[in-house]
């Protein structure tokens, strides 16, 4: 049991190394202008910044 376990675990390391550089090798990764967090925030985010959010944040 224990060889097979060892086995699994080597087989899914090999399997993410080969993904993580497949996803690295990728000419334009998911948000490609880098990370989303850095992006400015645009007038149709999904997140309100008015004045009578009340009811976004719960408050009623």
């Amino acid at each position: 049991m224990q060889q097979s376990i060892e086995q699994l675990r080597d087989e899914f390391h090999a399997e993410m190394d080969a993904f993580v550089q497949r996803e690295l090798a990728r000419p334009n990764p998911p948000g490609s202008s880098g990370c989303s967090v850095h992006q400015p925030r645009h007038s149709d985010s999904p997140i309100s910044n008015d004045d009578d959010d009340d009811e976004d944040d719960g408050f009623v």
